[in-house]
């Protein structure tokens, strides 16, 4: 897990980036447990959230090919 967190500032363009990547994670994992017994509250949170897991998606197919690749070495 460390190495993996490690390869974050490699894999993306900036650490900005990780940082706010990072922090969208953290935040769907703490918001899990309220969507899974009902839906958010707000419009808003979606309007948040919904950028937010199509970026994750987009950047998905780069990280995996580059993290297999960096934990075979």
């Amino acid at each position: 897990m460390y190495k993996k967190l490690c390869l974050f500032p490699k894999t993306f363009a900036t650490f900005s980036t990780c940082k706010w990547l990072l922090s969208c994670v953290n935040s769907l994992m703490s918001e899990k447990i309220f969507f899974c017994a009902k839906t958010f509250s707000t419009f808003s949170t979606w309007k948040w959230l919904l950028p937010c897991v199509n970026y994750l998606m987009v950047k998905k197919s780069s990280f995996k090919g580059k993290t297999f690749t960096a934990f075979r070495t």
